[in-house]
């Protein structure tokens, strides 16, 4: 009987901690919808030093799908970075064609799941442009350490009409590092009002 008791004990705790690791706002209830789980469907790139010229410098040195981590599905996304010092930043995304936008007017939070390998803290920023290429990010970055985490960003501070018409998603990174690293995203997903 004790063996059962401790055995019940052990899941719940597991149970517990599985949902209970998530970093940002809290993760909102009910249903989620995916937006981007990586498994066909739009390439992803990094920004590399051909940015520079439209503000801080970018070391993003790799974007891929990638089989070695994921959630759910046979695929993430694989980001690597580079060393990452003085006010550098890494950023990758994703384009739209040009006849086609993503709305994600019905949201107000995203969620993702991320794995850090890394022993350092990494902050992620999730940022888009519209149509028009106007810049809007979430309002607050969120900071994780090392290991497998949820992230949520809050989209309430983006005015509705830029959210309807999508053109580039992004993550950028402003975390300064003194090496080389990488990390893996997947199951990218938006939850109602």
């Amino acid at each position: 009987m004790k063996k059962i008791i401790a055995l019940i004990f052990s899941l719940s705790v597991i149970s517990v901690s599985l949902f209970a690791d998530h970093f940002g706002v809290p993760l909102p209830e009910g249903e989620a919808t995916t937006i981007e789980n990586f498994e066909e469907g739009y390439v992803w790139v990094h920004a590399g030093e051909d940015w520079d010229r439209w503000g801080g410098s970018h070391v993003a040195v790799g974007a891929e799908q990638w089989r070695k981590w994921r959630t759910e599905g046979k695929y993430s996304l694989h980001m690597i970075y580079g060393k990452n010092v003085d006010g550098a930043q890494s950023l990758w995304y994703t384009d739209y064609p040009e006849n086609e936008t993503l709305d994600i007017s019905k949201y107000d939070f995203i969620a993702m799941d991320v794995y850090n390998p890394s022993d350092l803290g990494l902050v992620l920023g999730f940022c888009m442009q519209d149509f028009n290429w106007d810049w809007a990010q979430s309002e607050t970055w969120v900071w994780f350490p090392k290991g497998e985490h949820t992230l949520c960003f809050d989209l309430r501070n983006i005015d509705l009409e830029k959210r309807k018409t999508i053109r580039r998603l992004m993550f950028l990174m402003p975390t300064e590092t003194t090496s080389e690293g990488d990390l893996y995203i997947d199951n990218i997903r938006g939850y109602k009002n």
